[in-house]
């Protein structure tokens, strides 16, 4: 199963945590792309790409890794 997320989490913070996962049977590979501008900001935009059989359960992970509340 193949899964893609366009991503506007900075690419060093996905990198860190693709770096700090432990053996998994999910490829998990981050292509950067070009910034976005928006007028004033620059957002970052990185496509993240699952692949394999548990690609769901990874995709929940890494997404509760980086859920934050504004404030």
């Amino acid at each position: 199963m193949l899964y893609t997320i366009d991503s506007s989490i900075p690419f060093r913070l996905l990198e860190a945590y693709v770096d700090e996962l432990e053996d998994t049977d999910v490829k998990i590979t981050l292509t950067k792309n070009p910034d976005r501008p928006n007028k004033l900001i620059r957002i970052p935009s990185t496509t993240v790409t699952f692949e394999g059989d548990s690609v769901e359960a990874a995709v929940h992970e890494f997404r509760m890794a980086f859920l934050s509340a504004g404030g």
